[in-house]
């Protein structure tokens, strides 16, 4: 009931969206078919639905805890990102075809029209973080996150590779005469752009998202290429779907649901978080290939109901005034400051979305006073007559120049030390720092070594912890404190050994050794041949003095990406102090194949043969075997 209860949210936006809607008369296109306003009325549309997306992810773990029919909403978000890349790339074309001297001065108002918007929902992100608990941003980091080189709200990520569009258009469309050419190439930039972000890989550590990594960059993109051929043909395909109308409608509504189901299926079973383990890249790219066309199906699905519904009312207008802030400030609400507190679904649902709301209403009018004062700025005419007015405006803007160059060579060279110099000092000191530690560490005690991201409501990455499993007066045996990932022991349902399988290969890939700087990885030792291991049956056994010591928990990020969690084990089932352990990997025996690999359950108990090699989600505690520094004594 309580999941069926969560429906009246995708219930409530087709209300909002379809209230007063208005039909055209047989055999014949809306009047306001595409036009500015219905685009605009679309997007709000998505941009609700893309809310709705990001708490159904969050609430059934990506889709792997059910929450009833709600659920699909987990895995369709890059059908309404398609949306927003659709009407890019078409508004750009039309404005090209329709607006005398669109490209004179493009850059000057499109860029702060989605820049300023960016950077000041960085700024509350970063004064947000400074109040909430856990380690603060550096001057550097606040640098970075601000300007958005790196991305501490998200959902920035799609005004970057907007903004690399309209950078590709204006170059393109301004030095390429011949339309035709101009266009194609501009199809081809969209394609290399969605090939290099594939290739970028899946960020399968969980770390600090960065730029092009990441699926959500590229599943979706196909439509912006998509617009700009669109606009060229909106009449043809208008005409064609006049005579074809119930046609078109019923063809494109049947393989939505088609393409859609498909897309759940290849997302349960291919997807992207595979690419460190065997066909890991021909399963992210048969994926990418469904999402594609999953994305012109819906987007085409969406413009042939356009064609006779035309939709539009107070909150869709409420709405659309305010997307593109909405999109970017609602993932605050549902991460950072909602993301690790205890609530019903429901009301998670009802909290982020009235927030999210409310907070953009107040600050939107803001950001576009300060866009239109921007832009408005950027675009004033020099006074051509030998005038004091010209004298006066000549001076200002020599004086800005002057001060946004000063700025801006602070800032670069700021940057450049940071990274030539104090990024390797900071790392060095804080080698120095671990070995004074593991120096005076004991067995049982906890020590730092390596660095991820281990809670995804706090940007950045956090120290590992190890518990000191062993040592001597060389090196020293750690695990980690907490399972800091999930996955299975091996993809496929097959005898697998420990030196085959793709757990294996995941934690030695060179991503998991990133978590470990220049000054850390060559004081660590191998355990039989790798830099990172698990432990076997016999050593778990041996060198923890009970299962209850040998309870796992995980991290955030671990919980947030599915690792699995139990809420209640056979020990804390009557005491309620709600500990939810995981069970995890151990190492198999050196040369044996065997269908099931060894685990330490969630009550701490041995277990050789009770889970499958491809049974999903199991916890990763990994090893290492740290030289201890002895210059210093």
């Amino acid at each position: 009931m309580q999941n069926l209860l969560l429906l009246i949210f995708p219930i409530l936006l087709f209300v909002i969206t379809f209230y007063c809607t208005t039909l055209s008369k047989k055999g014949l296109i809306s009047d306001t078919f595409l036009d500015l306003d219905q685009s605009k009325n679309i997007q709000a549309f998505a941009c609700l639905a893309i809310i709705i997306h990001h708490v159904t992810q969050q609430i059934s773990v990506y889709g792997m805890r059910p929450k009833g029919p709600i659920t699909l909403f987990s895995y369709i978000g890059y059908l309404f990102t398609a949306l927003f890349f659709f009407f890019s790339g078409y508004g750009l074309m039309t404005s090209l075809n329709t607006k005398p001297d669109y490209l004179k001065s493009f850059l000057k108002k499109r860029l702060p029209a989605v820049l300023i918007p960016f950077w000041i929902i960085n700024i509350l992100a970063v004064i947000l973080v400074s109040f909430l608990p856990g380690p603060k941003l550096s001057a550097s980091e606040i640098a970075c996150a601000i300007a958005g080189v790196t991305l501490i709200n998200g959902n920035g990520w799609y005004i970057i590779e907007i903004v690399f569009f309209y950078i590709i258009f204006y170059v393109l469309f301004r030095f390429v005469k011949n339309r035709k050419l101009a266009t194609a190439l501009l199809c081809i930039a969209t394609v290399c752009i969605i090939v290099y972000g594939f290739l970028q890989g899946h960020n399968t550590k969980g770390t600090q998202p960065r730029w092009f990594e990441g699926e959500w960059w590229y599943n979706s993109t196909i439509t912006f290429a998509f617009g700009v051929l669109f606009a060229g043909m909106k009449d043809k395909f208008s005409a064609f779907c006049v005579k074809h109308y119930k046609l078109m409608l019923a063809l494109f509504a049947v393989l939505t649901i088609v393409s859609v189901r498909i897309n759940v299926f290849a997302q349960k079973h291919l997807g992207y978080y595979h690419e460190a383990v065997h066909h890991g890249v021909r399963d992210a790219a048969i994926t990418l290939v469904i999402q594609s066309a999953s994305a012109i199906i819906f987007t085409t699905f969406i413009l042939v109901l356009n064609m006779r519904l035309s939709i539009g009312n107070r909150a869709l207008l409420f709405i659309r005034n305010m997307s593109l802030e909405l999109f970017l400030i609602h993932g605050l609400f549902v991460n950072q400051i909602f993301g690790s507190r205890e609530m019903s679904d429901f009301v998670r649902y009802t909290v982020v979305l009235i927030c999210s709301i409310l907070c953009t209403a107040l600050i939107a009018p803001v950001v576009k006073f300060l866009v239109k004062k921007i832009t408005m700025l950027l675009n004033t005419k020099r006074v051509k007559n030998d005038t004091l007015e010209r004298a006066i405006i000549e001076k200002q803007r020599a004086k800005r120049i002057k001060i946004f160059s000063l700025t801006a060579g602070i800032l670069i060279v700021a940057a450049v030390i940071y990274f030539l110099v104090g990024k390797s000092v900071i790392l060095k000191g804080e080698h120095s720092k671990e070995q004074a530690q593991l120096k005076g560490a004991e067995v049982g005690d906890i020590i730092e070594w390596g660095h991820i991201d281990t809670n995804p409501s706090i940007p950045g990455k956090e120290h590992i912890t190890w518990i000191v499993l062993e040592k001597d007066d060389q090196s020293a045996l750690l695990i980690s404190e907490m399972g800091l990932a999930g996955s299975y022991y091996h993809q496929h349902h097959t005898a697998i050994s420990w030196e085959d399988s793709d757990l294996r290969g995941l934690i030695n890939s060179d991503k998991s050794l990133k978590s470990f700087s220049k000054y850390e990885r060559p004081d660590m030792l191998f355990i039989d041949g790798d830099l990172v291991s698990l432990l076997t049956a016999s050593e778990a056994e041996k060198l923890f003095s009970s299962d209850v010591s040998r309870e796992l928990l995980i991290t955030p990020m671990a919980k947030a990406q599915g690792t699995n969690i139990n809420d209640l084990s056979k020990h804390h089932e009557w005491d309620m102090t709600n500990v939810k352990t995981s069970w995890w990997w151990l190492r198999g025996d050196k040369g044996v194949s065997a269908l099931t690999a060894p685990i330490v359950t969630v009550d701490g108990v041995i277990s050789l043969d009770e889970k499958y090699v491809n049974k999903p989600a199991g916890a990763i505690r990994p090893v290492i075997r740290v030289k201890i520094d002895q210059i210093g004594g």
